[in-house]
């Protein structure tokens, strides 16, 4: 078999592989959480930028079947798997084979088949990047423009795509300081400037609720879950990503030079980030899902440092330890609660999310008649999706998700009936004096009890006085910053909007 026939068995076998986890894996809560923006068009939305909202308003036109939302990420894998072998093709076809290869089976991207916030992050950083690449290589001004707008479209995909935006100010700090170099590098900048504008215009008009979120209101709670191994933790996750990159970046360590030499580009776009990350560990845990815009670079880098042997065995074991994924995974799924611990409220959760279709079965009889509600966004974003109506969460929630302040006016429900669905029913009877009445049902979801608190008259007045009060927590916008218009303050406190405080 010659090697481009290699190539497009391995792009089709892998993309068969990615469709048929899609179609397997259920609906997850961020997802569902997602899908819930995309039925609410807007320019912006509590937690991050717009961009998978707006991708998933256009999938929504046309169906709400989950594989067809999740083909985005089939796609992206699979296009930028293309474009490496590509952009590579001129360092010879064995060479642009196998690393398009490794990318195309690494166990993130044949099973990671969740539609996120960083599927459009990992597009348009990677067409910013390859972009860059060639304007640096032909020198061509309309290139850096690109660059700059894929960067801009990042911008409104996710906040980590500033790490690229710096990282090119490195690479023109360390390997290109010349006039010409500081012109390009501010063409890219104002490129992505109107895309960040628009960004800063709906924090301005919705609370700067993106700027509290990621900057202020998660930052005590994360730093508290932060242990001395979190540093460990964020190599072993670069190791369990692609293990091969870092065993050859050791044994070949004497090749760096002429690497970095050969590849300034590739080579910043990757240390930049890795290298802050790996600063950042010490202090904040790094998530899985922040490594992965960056994991194309990493590729074509190992592309770079290994001899074609190399590049061909790292293919091949990568084969191997993918299936080896793919065999796990395929055996958790056919019966995911034997390999769960006994039952308390973290497998109740568990069996809500792998049976969510069904707990939406059980409540529907009540939609018409109540208001529907869940105490977490994740039992609520999910509900939301197979119910096709909007389910709210009720109570104080947490810092994150909160984008149900944004669709939910609780004014509006003074004196309708309402129900709370949850996995424990003590947690039920902190909300009984809401309402005027009040009764209990349960539900049976693949044998375990959920249970539902049906309220007559909801108090708003009451509910304001005991929840939204203590809400006002999450929206306490520094003094310095300018405000338009906000949201929450409108509806529950005009008097306190001016100041950000009540």
């Amino acid at each position: 078999m010659q090697l481009r026939q290699i190539f497009w068995a391995i792009f089709f076998i892998t993309f068969i592989i990615k469709l048929l986890f899609a179609s397997l894996l259920p609906i997850n809560s961020d997802e569902a959480y997602f899908v819930v923006w995309g039925s609410h068009l807007d320019y912006g939305y509590y937690d991050h930028p717009p961009m998978v909202g707006w991708w998933l308003w256009l999938m929504l036109q046309i169906s709400d079947a989950l594989l067809w939302l999740r083909l985005p990420v089939v796609l992206v894998v699979s296009l930028i798997g293309w474009l490496i072998y590509r952009l590579l093709s001129e360092k010879g076809e064995s060479v642009s084979v196998f690393a398009a290869a490794i990318y195309l089976l690494l166990p993130v991207n044949l099973a990671g088949m969740f539609i996120t916030t960083d599927t459009p992050l990992i597009l348009w950083m990677f067409l910013s990047i390859i972009s860059f690449y060639f304007a640096i290589d032909k020198e061509k001004t309309h290139l850096f423009l690109l660059a700059g707008l894929f960067l801009g479209l990042a911008v409104l995909s996710k906040y980590f795509s500033a790490l690229l935006g710096f990282a090119y100010l490195v690479y023109f700090l360390v390997f290109a300081r010349t006039k010409a170099g500081f012109k390009h590098l501010l063409l890219i900048y104002l490129a992505s400037l109107p895309f960040i504008l628009l960004n800063l215009y709906w924090n301005y008009n919705h609370c700067w609720v993106n700027y509290l979120f990621n900057f202020v209101n998660r930052h005590g709670v994360e730093a508290d879950e932060v242990t001395t191994g979190s540093a460990i933790i964020y190599w072993l996750m670069w190791l369990w990503v692609i293990p091969p990159l870092l065993y050859f970046a050791v044994k070949n360590r004497l090749q760096w030079p002429v690497v970095i030499k050969n590849n300034p580009v590739f080579v910043s776009l990757l240390f930049v980030p890795v290298l802050l990350f790996a600063l950042l560990s010490f202090v904040k845990l790094i998530g899985l899902h922040w490594l992965l815009g960056f994991v194309p670079v990493a590729v074509i880098v190992m592309a770079a440092l290994l001899s074609e042997q190399q590049l061909r065995r790292s293919a091949i074991f990568l084969a191997v330890y993918s299936f080896l994924h793919i065999i796990l995974l395929s055996v958790f799924l056919s019966s995911p609660f034997k390999f769960l611990p006994a039952e308390n409220q973290h497998i109740k959760k568990a069996v809500l999310f792998f049976n969510s279709e069904q707990a939406s079965d059980a409540i529907k009889k009540y939609q018409g008649k109540y208001r529907l509600s869940t105490l977490t966004y994740s039992n609520s974003s999910v509900l939301s999706y197979y119910l096709r109506e909007n389910v709210s969460v009720i109570g104080p929630g947490a810092f994150y998700a909160r984008q149900d302040d944004l669709n939910t006016d609780y004014r509006q429900w003074a004196d309708q009936n309402v129900l709370i669905l949850t996995h424990i029913k003590g947690w039920l009877e902190r909300y009984e004096a809401l309402f005027a009445e009040h009764s209990y049902e349960t539900i049976r979801v693949n044998g375990h009890e959920f249970y539902l608190l049906l309220g007559n008259k909801f108090n708003y007045q009451m509910y304001h006085k005991e929840y939204l009060s203590d809400t006002l927590k999450y929206y306490q916008i520094p003094d310095s910053l300018p405000l338009g218009e906000c949201y929450f303050y409108d509806k529950y406190f005009p008097a306190g909007k001016s100041s950000g405080k009540d």
